[in-house]
């Protein structure tokens, strides 16, 4: 096949500009190849057999026919001449800029004309209009309360409303909408992400290269190694053989957080088998039935607002006669100004506090609902610390201690770690710490546990394993509203 005499026993590299190996030659066969797909060469030529990425299949036909287009050669351009602009690396750029252009000629074509607003009650707690779009979906936009008269009165004839566009799961998508009043622009929070990573495999035509134009550069065999990294092994007992009870608790409601995918900070290790594993305990051990159970995985500011609001409906329609679990695993910032303790949306950053939800409007919204009992778990810190070492806020590195948030209305608040410390994983049971022993009290208990009881085993058997597992203090705090204080540590979690 290739027009070589003798055996070749190393590894041959050719580099283009952005020095990625292309071919090696191992034995008497040449193999040719981009970072995606190799081929068989033809000497005296090199097939650049390209096997680009292109993030968006709509465009895939276009691009094909395109870049066929753009490879042949001109009639009136030299041979040096084309043989120079048409390169893997030019070959790239112009997929790059056809994507780019094929991109913005779809999203205007389908574009909706139908859509229609309507504007909401305002949340002065978290400074918020719903604006409910028919057929489409509930977004918020966050006005200051100062302004929050102005813009309600303006709404109809004077707020001009702009849908932004994207590509979301291959498809044309409203990612976010502006609202424009007078000089004033307010943005949607809860944000679809576009899509960044998501991209089609497309083969394109072959670049035909001369050898002679590239270098060649060998390196032995022998001087390859392999990397290896160590496999950590998650004991995942605590995820199986969940207890079942036979307790019905069909006025029992759970809203389940779990954050670990970050848009603009780092994740936090497991925090999505934190809710979910949780959410099967609520099923199974604590008898809450499926339907009254809302997990949502790397919530959004708009819809961790959406579920505060399903909350309050719930308790209307059941008149108060409702008890309620809401547990939280993610990032906890605080505000380095005032010492405002705020939970961290999975689409914010915590230099924009303004698309972050505090924790005083968090607990001033459960408390106002009419239940019977509220408990929160939340595993989380305010600190500016996460799971793992380092810190997601304080350019300073150094932990800040947040306000103590005052808890009213019939809730009882169970929090991973106190003032300035930081809620870790326990990497070998693949959950955050307090999740775990939280975890494993209700599978040992079968969920027939008091509050008492609970909070005792989780602030002993975290406080100290914390020290054995990560060589740091963290303990779990227990707060309550003035009216439960007397009456908490009695109490359950499920109702019969």
């Amino acid at each position: 096949m290739c027009n070589f005499n003798a055996y070749v026993y190393s590894l041959l590299y050719l580099y283009v500009s952005t020095g990625v190996p292309l071919f090696h030659v191992s034995t008497n066969v040449l193999y040719v190849y981009s970072r995606f797909s190799w081929c068989f060469p033809h000497v005296p030529h090199l097939c650049f057999g390209l096997h680009v990425k292109i993030k968006f299949n709509y465009a895939k036909p276009l691009i094909e026919e395109d870049i066929k287009n753009w490879q042949k050669k001109s009639e009136f351009e030299k041979q040096s001449e084309w043989k120079k602009r048409v390169t893997a690396v030019n070959q790239n750029l112009k997929v790059k800029e056809l994507t780019k252009e094929n991109k913005s000629k779809y999203l205007n074509t389908n574009k909706r004309a139908d859509l229609r607003y309507v504007l909401a009650a305002y949340d002065p707690e978290n400074e918020t209009f719903p604006v409910y779009i028919k057929n489409v979906d509930t977004l918020f936009i966050k006005v200051p309360i100062a302004q929050a008269p102005t813009f309600k009165e303006k709404w109809k004839n004077d707020v001009k409303i702009t849908p932004n566009y994207d590509i979301v799961n291959d498809r044309a998508a409203i990612v976010s909408f502006s609202f424009k009043l007078g000089n004033n622009v307010y943005k949607s929070l809860n944000n679809y992400v576009p899509d960044q990573n998501l991209s089609a495999n497309i083969d394109l035509p072959e670049i035909m290269v001369d050898v002679a134009d590239n270098k060649v550069q060998t390196k032995p065999l022998s001087l390859q190694k392999a990397k290896t990294q160590p496999v950590a092994i998650i004991d995942r007992t605590i995820d199986k053989d969940i207890p079942v009870s036979s307790v019905k608790s069909s006025n029992t409601f759970a809203f389940i957080i779990g954050n670990e995918n970050y848009q603009n900070v780092a994740s936090v290790p497991f925090a999505v088998n934190d809710a979910k594993i949780f959410s099967e305990y609520c099923h199974k051990t604590l008898g809450l039935p499926k339907e009254n159970i809302k997990v949502y995985i790397d919530a959004t500011y708009g819809k961790i607002l959406g579920a505060l609001s399903t909350l309050k409906q719930i308790s209307q329609a059941y008149k108060g006669d409702i008890n309620v679990i809401f547990y939280y695993a993610g990032h906890g910032v605080p505000n380095e100004k005032n010492n405002e303790a705020y939970l961290l949306p999975a689409d914010a950053t915590p230099s924009m506090l303004e698309a972050c939800l505090p924790l005083s409007g968090l607990y001033s919204s459960i408390g106002s609902i009419d239940a019977k009992q509220v408990i929160v778990f939340m595993d989380a810190c305010f600190s500016g610390s996460r799971r793992e070492n380092g810190m997601i806020v304080s350019a300073r590195g150094v932990a800040i201690k947040p306000k103590k948030d005052i808890v009213t209305g019939n809730v009882v608040v169970f929090s991973a770690a106190d003032g300035s410390e930081t809620a870790y994983p326990y990497k070998e049971k693949g959950h955050g710490l307090f999740t775990y022993f939280l975890l494993k009290k209700l599978k040992e208990s079968r969920g027939n546990v008091t509050l008492g009881d609970l909070a005792d085993y989780i602030k002993t058997n975290v406080s100290q394993k914390s020290i054995v597992v990560n060589n740091k203090s963290q303990t779990p705090t227990i707060s309550s509203s003035a009216q439960m204080q007397d009456v908490w540590r009695t109490m359950k979690l499920f109702r019969k």
